[in-house]
């Protein structure tokens, strides 16, 4: 019985020791081409990323847009604009190199909220 389990032992070990081999192996030949998630060199592009807008007083607004990249260094591109102008910001989006335009209205005005009493409430947020 000793011997049997020693054999079955010796194969538990030769199996573990090919899956690692192959594994590393694996990982060495596809080190490059094998992209998870997003590509990790697009954070260091942060070329027209924005616009960021900033309120300043009742009646200015300061837009912002990050550029530049890491190689080069970054910058930032800031415009002020009035409240009672309508603005078309364009936005960049850098996975597929395309853009598109927002239309940025300041005219905006809180909506009242009213929420029926209740014993339970459940909130989510960022």
């Amino acid at each position: 019985m000793k011997k049997l389990s020693f054999k079955y032992y010796h194969y538990l070990l030769l199996l573990i020791f090919l899956l690692i081999a192959s594994f590393l192996l694996f990982t060495i030949f596809f080190n490059q081409s094998i992209k998870y998630g997003f590509d990790k060199s697009i954070p260091y592009q942060l070329d027209r990323e924005g616009p960021f807008i900033a309120l300043e007083g009742d009646s200015m607004a300061i837009i912002h847009y990050i550029t530049g990249n890491q190689k080069n260094g970054f910058g930032l591109q800031s415009q002020k604009v009035s409240w009672d102008s309508t603005l078309e910001l364009p936005i960049y989006y850098p996975l597929d190199n395309s853009e598109f335009q927002v239309i940025l209205d300041f005219d905006f005005q809180n909506q009242p909220v009213w929420y029926p009493p209740s014993n339970k409430i459940f909130a989510v947020s960022d």
